[in-house]
């Protein structure tokens, strides 16, 4: 499993996946309204049709959270591939922002640190 693997894609590419693992990370820590939002405007769901959708499947998946509970990234209640993911996130997240000159926000924190024993990937703009 420690093999390494290179993908070659464009920055619109890595923004799309940027945002496919925000879902998948933010869906398995019980953020279902948040994981939402990246498909809600596409499938034109009003805020109330979100609203409902956020509460039947949190009730589903996570009946032991309230409302507006969730587990954060370190829980022990979640699974690894949340935590991979999110690196994954950090690392494009940190890497766009470095090349379209963000200077302020989240984005500027390069990610140091691996949430799990996974090394973090490593970005470069070619």
């Amino acid at each position: 499993m420690n093999n390494k693997w290179t993908l070659e894609i464009n920055e619109k590419q890595a923004q799309v996946i940027q945002d496919a693992l925000d879902s998948f990370s933010r869906a398995k820590l019980g953020q279902i309204n948040y994981a939402l939002e990246h498909v809600a405007n596409d499938l034109k769901l009003d805020r109330q049709t979100q609203e409902l959708v956020h509460e039947y499947a949190k009730s589903q998946f996570f009946p032991e959270l309230e409302k507006n509970e969730f587990y954060g990234i370190h829980s022990q209640e979640i699974s690894d591939d949340a935590r991979i993911a999110y690196d994954i996130i950090q690392v494009i997240r940190y890497a766009l922002a470095q090349k379209n000159g963000v200077t302020s926000g989240v984005s500027l924190y390069s990610p140091c640190k691996s949430s799990t024993s996974v090394d973090l990937p490593k970005i470069e703009e070619k």
